[in-house]
């Protein structure tokens, strides 16, 4: 090969790597101006997260995202996502990690996700599928955290997972209706530090990261029934309690783990992080 044609290639090779770098700019700036929130990590991968509450995502903006190399998380959580749209999602060959809880998908939807091989986290939590998701959650062999707490499947269809994917961890929640409809009444020692009170804001507040033990005490000064949740190491919501208007609850927990309060519709109000010493985390009147 003369090297005339050598610098002949290299120039086409760059022209093509210049192109492809500008579609991806281009990609990336659109998404961001639809609201999502793009990380590259460590090993050049992408992970996108379009979480805020009731959202509205298009599936022209799910097309854009297929655009991008290499996405391996993407969160839809509390958007109005679609299950046709995750056609466009199944488009994602290195996807590991996908969030769709508290959605409208179904088992239809479910059903468009079973070539995704590489995936190894979903969580499907208060979602519409059914028992009739489970045969194609079966089918993603490569998952290891699976999140069906509070849908429609069965305690038989829950068993039924477990069985299918026997490398996975199902996790099918509480069941709520066991639990009582508020918060035990207790004596509690005297706080040593009140948290900050966190109001939301569209944000989710940030996983719990395992510090040294201590507790919390919740104290509800507002004026409705809330829901205390703990979000998990995982980025997961636990439901702990129902606190009445006036009620406390005495909570072991660690330092440096986040606690969500909601209201009966599971919309967020507001949150707090723990610290070292044993805190009193007040619920305001507004």
């Amino acid at each position: 090969m003369n090297s005339r044609l050598i610098i002949i290639l290299c120039i086409s090779c760059s022209a093509v790597w210049a192109d492809k770098a500008s579609k991806i700019r281009s990609a990336t700036a659109e998404l961001q101006k639809e609201g999502a929130r793009i990380r590259r990590t460590a090993d050049g991968s992408l992970e996108l997260d379009f979480h805020l509450r009731g959202r509205k995502i298009s599936a022209a903006t799910l097309a854009v995202v297929t655009q991008l190399p290499r996405v391996t998380a993407l969160n839809l959580r509390d958007t109005r996502v679609t299950n046709e749209m995750l056609s466009l999602v199944a488009r994602l060959p290195e996807l590991r990690r996908l969030h769709l809880e508290r959605t409208q998908i179904g088992d239809a939807g479910i059903a468009r996700l079973t070539g995704l091989q590489h995936l190894k986290y979903l969580n499907l939590y208060q979602t519409k599928i059914t028992d009739g998701a489970v045969p194609h959650l079966i089918r993603i062999d490569s998952l290891r955290s699976l999140y069906v707490w509070d849908s429609g499947v069965s305690q038989q269809g829950l068993q039924n997972l477990k069985a299918g994917l026997p490398e996975t961890k199902v996790v099918g929640g509480v069941d709520l209706a066991s639990m009582p409809a508020e918060a035990p009444q207790r004596a509690v020692d005297r706080p040593k530090q009140q948290l900050t009170w966190m109001p939301f804001s569209g944000e989710l507040p940030p996983r719990s990261i395992l510090g040294t033990n201590t507790r919390i005490v919740f104290e509800n000064r507002s004026n409705r029934k809330v829901r205390v949740y703990w979000v998990s190491y995982n980025n997961e919501l636990v439901l702990y309690a129902t606190l009445k208007p006036g009620a406390t609850r005495d909570q072991n927990t660690f330092s440096d783990a986040s606690w969500l309060i909601t209201d009966l519709d599971d919309e967020p109000l507001g949150w707090f992080r723990t610290g070292e010493p044993k805190g009193l985390a007040v619920i305001p009147w507004k």
